[in-house]
């Protein structure tokens, strides 16, 4: 954008002479007389300069804007407006949830450009198997299924492409090929044993060669193991107990009132697992991953180990952890739910 800039012109009387054969002539009246008397000549130019406009514009010795005796100093937008003052600008994306800002100020001229946060653009965020930058999808206006309220986890029914998201009271259903929601009802509909508990984390998985998914949800301090059969749309609850095990007493083990939510993996077929496995969990030989879960507080990730000792490694910090080191990685404090489907999809709380 160009700046804005005065164009002012300042006019002054000019006095002209025009020249026609060697005669010399100038403005008179029918009885003037004619006279090339330097003296007389010097006390009409005088005269004429006495007799001029007292409004016209003047500038000052310091080169200060054009007045004039009624209307002030011209504003920019009087002269050179940029934009209407009060318009606002959105441009690309950036951040995980904002767009480029800017307003047009008073003096109609644009500010300087911000990252402001617009929670439309940001319903979900997915990094597909194999990428290394985050996609956003924004909210969809026209959704009758998509969910209102705070997400509080998030699940993948695998073999039917589906992710589940779970609110303090609802449930809403995700196709990921064709990013619509496609479902939704009360929770208590398909969840009953969970009551009113608040959920704090929970995840699926599929085993290999298998088509029903195996869930577990933590609510209030219990922990929640449901099967689900392919296509039915049913949970059958299978195991229910105290949260979480001797596992989660470990001093590199979180607090599960803090997991924001939780992922697994059973091949990491991304490398992002870390850690030594023999080391962790003592084993004669080295040994391969079997498997991990990821759980994410509002600062750091925690690894567990899944098919030896199922301990923790100790945390990293959240933006650390590979996949959330990528170009457009959501927030830690904007997750609501986390699973892996073919990729890491991240729910807006």
């Amino acid at each position: 954008m160009p700046a804005p800039r005065s164009t002012l012109l300042l006019l002054l009387p000019l006095a002209a002479c025009f020249t026609d054969g060697g005669q010399s002539s100038s403005p008179t009246t029918a009885d003037a007389p004619t006279s090339t008397d330097p003296a007389s000549t010097a006390e009409a130019t005088s005269s004429g300069a006495t007799d001029a406009p007292t409004s016209a514009p003047t500038t000052g010795s310091s080169g200060d804007a054009p007045t004039t005796g009624t209307t002030g100093p011209a504003t920019s937008c009087e002269l050179a407006a940029e934009c209407e003052a009060g318009t606002v600008e959105l441009g690309a994306q950036c951040d995980s949830c904002g767009l480029l800002t800017r307003k047009c100020q008073s003096d109609c001229t644009w500010s300087p450009q911000i990252c402001d946060e617009h929670l439309e653009t940001c319903a979900y965020w997915v990094l597909p198997q194999g990428a290394k930058e985050w996609q956003r999808h924004p909210v969809d206006p026209d959704t009758k299924h998509g969910p209102t309220a705070p997400i509080r986890t998030a699940f993948p029914l695998n073999s039917e492409g589906l992710l589940y998201a779970l609110t303090d009271a609802t449930f809403h259903v995700l196709d990921t090929v064709t990013h619509t929601w496609v479902a939704s009802g009360d929770r208590a509909a398909r969840f009953p044993d969970l009551g009113v508990l608040p959920i704090y984390h929970g995840d699926g998985f599929t085993a290999d060669g298998e088509v029903d998914s195996n869930v577990t949800l933590v609510a209030g301090e219990q922990f929640f193991a449901y099967q689900q059969k392919q296509g039915t749309g049913e949970f059958a609850l299978v195991k229910q107990g105290p949260c979480c095990g001797d596992d989660w007493a470990k001093p590199d083990s979180p607090d599960f009132h803090q997991i924001r939510d939780s992922f697994g993996e059973l091949q990491n077929l991304e490398g992002w697992a870390m850690g030594d496995v023999q080391a962790l969990c003592m084993l004669d030989a080295p040994t391969p991953f079997l498997g991990y879960s990821i759980s994410i507080t509002d600062d750091l990730v925690h690894q567990q180990e899944v098919g030896h000792c199922f301990d923790f490694f100790p945390a990293v910090p959240y933006a650390t952890f590979v996949p959330f080191s990528y170009p457009g990685a959501p927030r830690s404090q904007q997750i609501g739910g986390a699973a892996w489907l073919k990729g890491l999809w991240v729910l807006r709380e």
